[in-house]
């Protein structure tokens, strides 16, 4: 189940699945569902070219380092107004700015010599350059849009998650590991690490219980610092994710380490836990953003549903563990990470193999206990389901009750005429002390008017509490109940693939059955059939020595006398009409004399 096992150029495949973005993946899936944007990638001949000078690029904005006299191809020769795409021999690609390189046509005349490095078709091993961007175009963004929002996220895909997972192809064909094929020694920075091999890595287990069992222990991960920054593709939003590690003692301080992400990554995430994981139910990735992407509001939301989001991924106790996931949050150098990001992208959904890699050889399951607890399982998803709608009803109206009690004691006039309005207003009830009476020096109604203000402020100040209770606590309670919702949706799929491998093993058990009675009704007439064809070959064989017996012994002593072969029953011939009586008696009377074949001939014919 690792991903280094397959080549860097392995061309991503072009057809789309279906796959919903929290179930997981299926053959041919692209790295997002939504459509892309033509490759800018050209397909007429390669156009090469050579660096005039040394070039020191900057690899935060994908720039690519050349240096005099170096042979490149130039992919795309105008991206903006000053820069072209490139590639190198080895498979880099980058940026280079105009001006720094020569066509190897304007200064040869003819095509590269064979001396020169040849590449071959920009479109042939490679595919569609799919460079992480946040610059997608308009008519990208709009009909991924028109897709969530008319589809609501699902799929048109007219199989079910048991066929596109590959748990059907499991049953019927199982699943043959592919040759262990030698790679290069590869490794990045990161103190994430499984102290075991990659075959035990690969290896999931079910507990008695019916959970998962936990190879590695629990951590904690945190979003935070996001930073805006711009490049010559386009502006993005880049995250700090620190992962925290508890110690293995208390003396010690945690681990941490913090990488630099950007929302494509979140979603690179996503889709390789999804074409990995088949079996397991992923929770939704934030919906993508196209207005106001930049604004603080909306980077603080956006940073706290990635946060609550990886926290939901790294504490289930198998996608915590993967490959992709300690690759994520343990590559810390950008380097290592441009290189082994395409071997992620290219690796293809493991379908059967993941029904493979889990085991729970301690027990065996029951078909009765394991329909019953798909029933409770369904059942109790449905429950949460009405009741997680029913309280996040209650608690956004407890939300705005509070916001209304704020408003009903905070609220002041709106406009200035209704402000001259209300001091008018006052001069009719107030005194000149300011006190909430007729007359003046009124000690009662002073003390009255003092206890009403402080009143008042008393009330501004519960109000206060609710304001910060609602934008703090009840909020974050509020988005929590919310990212619980809709189970139904999330785990209908998995509860078909269970409910349908159910059916399958009942439906063996009666094939079963009639496959040991077949078995048996084709055994016994092949048995007798194979004594028909002894007792014939018997008799052939005797035959056939009477020919190479030559001697006298074996011809015998008796007569060599015709051995009368007897006829067969009538109704062996075919039906033809009776004669009558008297026409028979005649025939034979004429007949006497003859031969008995002959009279038996006219008798019948």
């Amino acid at each position: 189940m690792t991903a280094h096992a397959h080549d860097l150029r392995t061309p991503l495949p072009d057809f789309d699945a279906g796959l919903n973005s929290s179930t997981a993946w299926k053959k041919h899936l692209s790295i997002s569902d939504a459509p892309q944007p033509p490759s800018p990638v050209s397909e007429e001949k390669p156009l090469f070219a050579r660096a005039v000078r040394d070039v020191l690029g900057n690899e935060d904005n994908r720039e690519l380092g050349l240096k005099a006299g170096e042979t490149i191809e130039i992919l795309n020769p105008r991206i903006g107004d000053e820069w072209a795409l490139a590639k190198k021999p080895d498979g880099d690609m980058g940026l280079i700015p105009h001006g720094c390189y020569v066509t190897i046509h304007d200064f040869t005349g003819t095509s590269p010599s064979p001396t020169s490095p040849t590449f071959p078709p920009s479109g042939s091993i490679d595919g569609p350059i799919r460079m992480q961007s946040t610059g997608e175009s308009i008519i990208t963004s709009s009909l991924y849009t028109l897709r969530q929002s008319v589809l609501g996220g699902k799929s048109l895909n007219r199989f079910s998650h048991f066929v596109v997972t590959g748990a059907e192809e499991w049953i019927i064909n199982g699943y043959d590991p592919p040759v262990a094929t030698s790679r290069s020694h590869e490794r990045f920075r990161t103190d994430v690490t499984v102290d075991e091999t990659d075959e035990e890595v690969g290896r999931h287990y079910v507990e008695a219980n019916m959970s998962w069992r936990e190879k590695t222990p629990a951590f904690n991960v945190l979003v935070h610092s996001p930073e805006k920054h711009s490049s010559v593709t386009g502006a993005y939003t880049l995250y700090s994710v620190t992962s925290i590690f508890p110690p293995s003692s208390p003396e010690m301080e945690p681990t941490r380490i913090t990488v630099h992400r950007r929302f494509s990554h979140f979603n690179f995430l996503h889709t390789a836990l999804s074409r990995s994981l088949p079996g397991i139910v992923l929770p939704p990735l934030p919906a993508k953003q196209y207005a106001g992407r930049f604004q603080g509001e909306f980077v603080e939301a956006r940073r706290g549903d990635l946060e609550k989001w990886l926290q939901r991924i790294v504490r289930h106790p198998v996608v915590r563990y993967t490959e992709v996931v300690v690759f994520f949050l343990g590559c810390e150098s950008d380097l290592e990470w441009k290189r082994l990001l395409p071997t992620y992208l290219s690796t293809l959904p493991a379908g059967p193999a993941f029904y493979a890699s889990v085991f729970h050889p301690d027990f065996n399951l029951d078909v009765e206990d394991c329909s019953a607890t798909i029933g409770r399982f369904e059942h109790h998803v449905r429950v949460f389901d009405e009741r997680i709608g029913t309280l996040r009803g209650v608690m956004g109206g407890f939300r705005e009750a509070r916001n209304g009690f704020l408003g009903v004691v905070s609220e002041g006039p709106k406009h200035d005429h209704e402000h001259e309005t209300e001091e008018k207003e006052k001069e009719k009830y107030l005194n000149d002390e300011g006190v909430w009476c007729w007359r003046d020096g009124c000690e009662d109604c002073l003390h009255t008017t003092k206890a009403v203000q402080k009143m008042a402020e008393c009330m501004q100040g519960v109000a206060n509490l609710h304001e910060d209770s609602a934008k703090r606590t009840t909020l974050a309670i509020h988005d929590m109940v919310k990212d619980m919702s809709h189970p139904s949706m999330m785990y209908g799929p998995l509860i078909d693939t269970h409910k349908q491998a159910l059916a399958r093993y009942r439906d063996s058990e009666s094939i079963e059955a009639r496959a040991e009675d077949l078995t048996r009704v084709a055994t016994e007439y092949l048995d007798e059939e194979i004594a028909l064809y002894e007792q014939v070959l018997a008799r052939l064989r005797a035959a056939r020595a009477g020919f190479e017996q030559k001697d006298a012994a074996g011809r015998g002593v008796s007569p060599v006398l015709p051995t009368p072969v007897p006829q067969p029953t009538a109704h062996v011939y075919d039906p033809a009409p009776v004669r009558p009586v008297s026409t028979a008696v005649n025939m034979l009377i004429d007949g006497i004399g003859a031969s008995g074949d002959k009279t038996g001939l006219k008798f019948w014919s």
